[in-house]
Parts: structure tokens; C-alpha cells; sequence
């Protein structure tokens, strides 16, 4: 891995997601960085080949969001960044994903309470014993390269010693941000304590913090000479505008949005992750109408038909449901027949048992999800209310629900490592049986 003469999209939380990483390859960045993933989350994950969008998704048992998303498209140019103060923890993190990514980077420039507090990110910055470790032992134990990420001490011979421990532990490039851990995006970027780094350290130095003058291709040399550095570390004005990579000059915002919208699309990014790249990218107009709309938004479906996309939200959403439908599950679940489904059968009950997959991100929050709106069908024609029972089963702690309902039994084939899920599954299995939608508009049409 070469880190000279690059463009990197730089790591940022809620935004470097795999949908807005490949934006950014597309738009000509040459590496983009994961958003930090914090190692004690990824070590509980395992690892899922997702068949229908092609993706590679690191999930926690009995959550829907991955801890981390990846794909083949970028696999040689995606950095993986660990959140860590623990040098084991961090190892036992980045060997899980270590043959999907192209090199690994340790936070320690982050200045938010969550990093400092818990002894992440900027709190390294004055624990040289813990870098020290923390980065020999991702450097002696992984395969792919290892660099990190930092911001300035207030003392430029300070910052300089660190930098050269941390060369010193054989990382491959280093980082830099310039700015004090307390100075924030608005202030200016300290470029001549990158340019009198550079003359110390003999590992690529990738500047950080100049988006306040990057406005297009050109303004990333400009940054990069001001600072003599090996390569440039784009956040902000990446987010603002991602075709800020373009040699070819930046398209109009509304271009780029749509663009995002796509690859969301076809990577299935969580709907609150797409909602907040959005918003920042419409950073400029969101008290317009259309901000307000895109803020107001609690489901993909609102915030596609803003930009007039919703057919192209509703095919994927149809695509999905053939998809769970059909053998090919995203997650490969046990169909052992539950007690209470063997107990239905054996009392010659009518009980139907068909494909269905709850998704949190599909429904809005409270009132829209499968189980309100059976139960808004109920009180609406004065029928008894419907009965869940759902067993669990020991120790895969998984869990199956079979629902009564107006002299009828409904279940999915599915073990769920989510009680919650299971319940709102078998309510979608009643609904589509007596014909009744459980898509985001039921509620609103009533």
C-alpha cells in the first residue's frame, strides 16, 4: 500500500459509510477511511456475505444495523480505522476483518467526549506508552499495513517527539490533522506545524484539516503544498460536496445527493445513515422547504420521494421481499418447527407459515411498525385482540412466535436472535393473509 500522492476521504462518523465510500472512489478519491469502529463493538460481530446486495456485513447478534459494511469494489482501497485504548482488543477487532480491507488506522486524533473519556482517540495523544503498544502490536500482528491519525500538541517539539515514536513502531504513514484537541472545524488549520513535521519524520505525512479552503480539485494541491505533505486527508468539504474529487470539476449538489441515493439503494444503507449525509450535504438549505423536508423524514420512502426517486425506493423495497421470500436468506436460520407450531399442526388448526423478514428500517418509528397496524385493524372492525406466543430455545437463545388471531395461527419458518422481530414477523405473515398492507402508507391513508 502506497500512501504517496493521495486523495483520501477521511473518516467520519455516521457519514464514511460503504454507500458514501464508494461515492467517493467513483467521484476519483484514491482511499477512503471507514468511519472509527470501536473495537469491543466489531469483536461480539460476526462476519454475513449478504447474497442479495452483494455486501460483506460485520452483525451483532439480535441487531439489523452492521457494525460494519463492506464489498469487493473497494476491498484494495478502503481503511479499516479501529477506535481502541486496549492494544489486545484492538488486535482481536482488526483480525476479524483483516482479509476484507486494504490497511488498518488507530484513532487518536478524536476530540469528542465518548473517545476522550473512555481513553480513545485524542487521550492518546498523551500516553505514548499505550501508543507505543497499541501500534506494534496491529504492526507485528496483521498482515495489511497500519498508519494512524492525530491531531497537534500545543507544543510543536512535543508533537514532533510523538511523531517520531509513533514512525518509530513501523506504521506505514501517519496522519495529521491540524488542530488542537480543543480547537474546532472553524478555526484555522495549523499547515506550519504539518510542514515542520514533515522535515522530521521520513514516513508519508497525509494532511488533514483544510476543508475550510478546499472547494474543488484544484484547492486539495493547494492545501497539499501549503503543508509539504505526501497526500491530503479530505472530511468536511467531502461531505459537503463529494464530486470535490473530481479532476473534472464539482457537479451541482443536487447531482451529487442523487447520486448517494442510488448507491444507498444498491448497498442497502441504513436509512438513518443516509438521512444524515443528506442533511449534510443540503447543509446550506435545510430551513428551506426542502430541508425541512429531508430533517422531517423517518423513513426512506418520505425522504426518496423529496428527490423523486420513489420508484426506484419501491423497486428495491419489492426486490427485498422476493428476496426474503425465496431460500436465500441474508441470515441462514434454523427452521426446526417450534413447540407451539407442532402443538397448531397437531390440533388440526388453520396455521399458515410463510416466508417474512422484519426490518426495523423499513417502518417507521412506534404506531407504523407490523403489530400496530394489525392492531388498528382490529379495533377498526371490533375483532378479539391478537395473541403472540413465542418460545425461545436454549442456548442459541433464539426465539420463534406463532400469533393467534381471529381463529387463525400465523409464523414464519425462522429461529430470530430478536424476540421483538419474531413477533413483528408473524404479524406481516396475519396481515398479508387477510390482505391487509403493513407498508409505511396503511396508517397514513386511514
Amino acid at each position: 500500500m502506497d500512501y504517496k500522492n493521495k486523495n483520501i476521504l477521511a473518516p467520519m462518523v455516521r457519514c464514511s459509510t460503504l454507500a458514501f465510500r464508494l461515492m467517493a472512489l467513483e467521484y476519483g478519491a484514491d482511499l477512503v477511511y471507514s468511519e472509527e469502529i470501536i473495537d469491543y463493538k466489531l469483536v461480539n460481530a460476526k462476519r454475513h456475505y449478504n447474497e442479495l446486495f452483494n455486501t460483506i456485513d460485520y452483525i451483532v447478534d439480535g441487531t439489523e444495523k452492521p457494525v460494519f459494511q463492506t464489498c469487493h469494489k473497494e476491498k484494495d482501497k478502503v481503511i479499516f480505522q479501529v477506535g481502541t485504548n486496549n492494544a489486545t482488543r484492538a488486535l482481536q477487532a482488526c483480525k476479524l476483518v483483516e482479509n476484507d480491507v486494504a490497511g488498518f488506522d488507530v484513532n487518536m486524533g478524536c476530540p469528542k467526549e465518548f473517545s476522550v473519556q473512555g481513553g480513545m482517540g485524542a487521550a492518546l495523544l498523551k500516553k505514548p506508552d499505550d501508543v507505543k503498544q497499541i501500534l506494534t502490536t496491529l504492526v507485528n500482528g496483521l498482515s495489511k499495513p497500519v498508519t494512524c491519525k492525530i491531531r497537534c500538541l500545543h507544543s510543536l517539539e512535543e508533537t514532533i517527539n510523538l511523531c517520531k515514536l509513533i514512525e518509530s513502531c513501523g506504521v506505514r504513514a501517519l496522519a495529521i490533522h491540524g488542530r488542537f484537541q480543543e480547537e474546532r472545524s472553524r478555526m484555522p488549520n495549523h499547515d506550519d506545524y504539518i510542514r515542520e513535521i514533515v522535515k522530521h519524520i521520513q514516513i508519508p505525512i497525509i494532511a488533514n484539516g483544510g476543508s475550510n479552503e478546499i472547494k474543488c480539485y484544484e484547492d486539495i494541491e493547494k492545501f497539499r503544498q501549503s503543508c509539504n505533505a505526501s497526500s491530503v486527508m479530505i472530511a468536511r468539504a467531502g461531505m459537503w460536496n463529494c464530486s470535490v474529487f473530481r479532476r473534472e470539476g464539482v457537479l451541482p449538489i443536487d447531482d451529487v445527493v442523487k447520486r448517494f441515493l442510488e448507491i444507498s439503494l444498491e448497498v442497502d444503507n441504513y436509512f438513518f445513515s443516509v438521512k444524515y449525509a443528506v442533511q449534510q450535504m443540503l447543509h446550506e438549505e435545510l430551513a428551506s422547504e426542502r430541508g425541512a423536508a429531508v430533517l422531517g423524514s423517518l423513513a426512506g420512502e418520505e425522504l426518496y420521494k423529496i428527490f423523486h426517486m420513489l420508484n426506484e425506493y419501491n423497486e428495491l423495497q419489492k426486490k427485498k421481499e422476493e428476496y426474503y421470500r425465496s431460500s436465500a436468506l441474508k441470515r441462514k436460520i434454523d427452521e426446526e418447527e417450534s413447540a407451539e407450531i407442532k402443538k397448531a399442526k397437531e390440533s388440526g388448526t388453520n396455521l399458515i407459515c410463510r416466508h417474512a423478514k422484519y426490518s426495523k428500517k423499513d417502518f417507521r418509528e412506534g404506531t407504523h411498525t407490523p403489530k400496530s397496524i394489525l392492531n388498528a385493524y382490529v379495533i377498526h372492525h371490533g375483532l378479539p385482540k391478537p395473541i403472540y406466543r413465542t418460545e425461545e430455545k436454549l442456548p442459541e437463545k433464539v426465539f420463534k412466535s406463532v400469533l393467534e388471531f381471529n381463529n387463525g395461527f400465523y409464523t414464519t419458518p425462522y429461529w430470530e436472535s430478536n424476540k421483538k422481530y419474531t413477533e413483528q414477523a408473524a404479524a406481516m405473515v396475519c396481515l398479508d393473509s387477510i390482505g391487509v398492507s403493513y407498508k409505511i402508507d396503511f396508517i397514513s391513508k386511514k
